[in-house]
Formats: C-alpha cells, structure tokens, sequence
C-alpha cells in the first residue's frame, strides 16, 4: 500500500492511498482538491472514494467540488456529522472494501461527535502493516481538542481503541502540529528519553521542510503525553491521580500553553 501525503492550507495533510499494480486512488481529507490532483495526476491514478474523518471544513471542504468534478466517486463519512456531499454514511465498527483495500471504520467521538479513524488493510500483502488515518483525533505526540466531548470520550478513543491497534500500525494524522506538540510534552514528561529522540528527530525534520508522518502505534506509546496517563511523571506534572482527570488536565495545559511565548509555532495551536 502507498501513502501519499500531500501538505494543503497552512498544516493540514490530505492523503492519497493506492495498492501495487492498481491506478484506483482513495482520498483522505482531500480539502483542497486543486493541490490533491496535482499529485493524483503526477501518478497517474483514478480517484474513486473519498474518506472524511469529521465535518471540519479544513477536511471535508474539497468534497462538493470533487464529487462535481467526478460523479462516479463515493464519498465517505460518519453517520454522526454533516459531512459535505456524503453518498456513503457509516458507522463505528463498520467493514467495506474499495480499491483493494480493506477499511475499517473506528468512532472516536470527542473532536466532533461524528469523527471516525480509518484503519487500511491492504488486502494482496496481508503481511504489510496496517494503516491508520487519525484526522484530529490522535496526533503525533498530541491530542485534538474536545470540541464536541468530554475526557472520558477521548480516554476511550486513546486507551481503549487506538491502543488495541497493532503496535506497528502507522499512524497518519490530520495536521503537522508534531514539533509543537513535542515542545509541550517535554514539558511535562522531561525525562523521556524516547520523547527527547523523537523531538530531535521532528527538528531536523521540520527544518528541512520534510513531514513528520508517519510514526506508529508503539511510538504514539511511549513519548505521547495523552497516551501515558498512567504514567507518574504524568500525574505529577498535572496533580492528579485518575487517568481520565489526568487527561482533562493535559488537555487544559496544552490549550493554555505557549500563549504569548515564541514556543506557540502554531496559529491554531493545536
């Protein structure tokens, strides 16, 4: 299975996912459709669905204009959200195959009340690992904002499902928010010595202008600060002791962190 990122609007990521032999595109979050053809052209593929991960316009505004552009195209999106120009409604738990790639559809409810992941299975190479676009619910080393829920929403969409995924599914996220997001964590877990590699790593990164996607699941472990609640340096950074009040208090400290300071590198500040 290819993965192909393509950076649209400040920091957002579209994704265009294809298989080996195959020219069937699916596409991720294509908001701005102009930018997501010019690399769908660039490989000669044919778009066939589209997967929206929540109604937020700066994933799912490229919808009617692509759907306009391309009639035959299914798009794809929560039961739960208004998502633009959705022919196919699904639900948490649901299964379908397009493109030959087996999709599987995860409810994390708390961004949106609708927001889905999406976990790909490419279905020639079984043996390949599993794929997760996460939108705004998990980012690399952060967490999206509990727009529409609550922490023990969010818990469950971190502990209980994303955690479940094999540990070498690799994780697309919805934003480049990682070196802000890192710049945080070690703020509250410093003695992380997988966090600090990470965090030097997205450094070098981002000055070369490259992206930061994918990491995995087992990354997403063991540096990601809304992952390790269970942690001591978690709880002693946040003075509390129950793993949901120690995410609630995470969340409140990102949302406040960096205002009015040069270390807020995001103007959305994720």
């Amino acid at each position: 299975m290819h993965v192909v990122p393509v950076p649209v609007l400040s920091d957002n990521y579209a994704y265009i996912v294809y298989t080996e032999g195959s020219k069937d595109a699916l596409l991720i979050d294509p908001a701005v459709p102009e930018d997501v053809l010019a690399v769908v052209s660039q490989h000669g593929l044919n778009p066939k669905m589209i997967l929206t991960t929540h109604k937020h316009l700066d994933h799912s505004g490229g919808n009617t204009a692509l759907k306009q552009q391309f009639p035959h195209l299914e798009v794809v999106g929560s039961e739960e959200d208004a998502i633009a120009a959705v022919t196919r409604q699904v639900h948490g738990g649901e299964s379908f195959e397009a493109c030959g790639v087996r999709i599987q559809v995860i409810s994390t409810p708390c961004h949106t009340r609708g927001h889905v992941l999406y976990l790909l299975h490419d279905t020639s190479m079984p043996e390949d690992p599993a794929v997760v676009f996460t939108g705004d619910t998990v980012f690399i080393g952060g967490c999206g904002r509990f727009f529409e829920g609550s922490a023990a929403e969010m818990y469950s969409n971190f502990m209980e499902k994303f955690r479940s995924l094999a540990r070498n599914t690799l994780v697309y996220c919805g934003h480049e928010y990682t070196l802000n997001n890192l710049l945080f964590a070690v703020t509250v877990d410093p003695d992380n010595e997988d966090l600090r590699t990470k965090l030097a790593w997205a450094e070098r990164q981002r000055t070369s202008n490259e992206p930061t996607v994918p990491s995995t699941v087992a990354e997403e472990m063991s540096y990601n600060p809304f992952m390790r609640v269970h942690e001591t340096a978690l709880q002693e950074a946040t003075g509390k002791h129950d793993p949901i009040e120690v995410l609630a208090e995470l969340r409140k400290m990102k949302d406040n962190w960096g205002i009015g300071s040069r270390s807020n590198l995001s103007s959305k500040r994720p």
